[in-house]
């Protein structure tokens, strides 16, 4: 991956990591103390994740606006906008890449632990963990933090 994460984090910040191979979103502090983690999907409706509707691509973003997109079932409450800072999104014709919960086709989207639907691409919690996720996100603004947010694969996974 091309920005270093280390170089553009300050004090108040944190980082949030997410293992498409381990299926866990881990949140750690400037200095390196792990503040959260749950499981997490970054899956699409297929594994090329240059294509629309793949895979989250890899690399490094910064979370954007959280938005509240209460009763819209893709989403269920909050949908945590994510700028691409590598160029994998964008430079491939992908747009839109966020982290939600939700999911469409599912008994009960809305409930705290609704289950697992793959998505076009975006990175998926269960809705109860992203209540936590968008707490910590939110704190960490109001203290003059950044929050940035890399996806990483197993390797082999991107040739």
């Amino acid at each position: 991956m091309g920005i270093s994460i280390k170089s553009k984090m300050r004090t108040n910040d944190i980082h949030i990591v997410v293992n498409g191979e381990s299926k866990n979103l881990v949140t750690y502090s400037f200095a390196g103390k792990q503040l959260f983690n749950c499981e997490a999907r970054c899956y699409g409706q297929h594994n090329d994740w240059t294509a629309p509707n793949g895979d989250t691509p890899p690399g490094l973003y910064e979370v954007g606006i959280i938005y509240d997109t209460t009763g819209e079932t893709p989403y269920g409450e909050w949908r945590v906008d994510l700028i691409d800072l590598e160029g994998h999104e964008t430079g491939n014709g992908r747009a839109g890449i966020s982290l939600h919960g939700g999911g469409s086709g599912l008994a009960d989207p809305f409930s705290p632990y609704q289950g697992w639907q793959s998505t076009h691409g975006c990175i998926r919690v269960q809705n109860a963990e992203l209540e936590k996720i968008v707490g910590t996100i939110n704190r960490t603004k109001k203290a003059g933090g950044r929050v940035f947010l890399t996806v990483v694969y197993p390797k082999g996974k991107l040739d």
